[in-house]
């Protein structure tokens, strides 16, 4: 699967909603007398880096079935952008993300990130090929 700009973007923005997402609601402070010990940071390192890993895998899984989904939207004659469908995946996902804690905005703006590259996929299908398909 090829990377472009936007799926950086997308696995990015993710690695952030999941860093927020993991510490919750807390807030803390980081004080310069604090001090995490390597082995701590490491450890955390290592879980994002889990973590980071396990988003891209679920994007990629998810733009092969965005690329599904624009096959049947061609074979049907449909529009690619189905505006009620997104703004009905906004609304769930902003509200999901609400209820953990994170800033509706910040969530907003990750799945128009998806929402684009599947735009973007679902366009490469009506033009005979899929980027999840290489």
């Amino acid at each position: 699967m090829l990377m472009n700009d936007t799926m950086k973007k997308i696995i990015i923005i993710f690695a952030v909603l999941f860093a927020l997402v993991a510490c919750g609601n807390k807030q803390t402070e980081v004080r310069t007398a604090d001090v995490v010990d390597t082995d701590t940071l490491s450890t955390l390192r290592n879980q994002i880096d889990e973590i980071d890993s396990q988003l891209v895998d679920l994007l990629a899984k998810r733009m092969r079935i965005s690329c599904e989904i624009g096959q049947y939207k061609k074979f049907h004659g449909l529009n690619i952008v189905q505006s009620n469908r997104f703004n009905e995946i906004l609304e769930k996902r902003c509200a999901q993300g609400n209820s953990l804690g994170m800033d509706s905005a910040c969530v907003k703006s990750i799945f128009e990130a998806i929402h684009e590259e599947s735009v973007n996929q679902q366009e490469a299908i009506f033009n005979k090929q899929c980027h999840s398909e290489e």
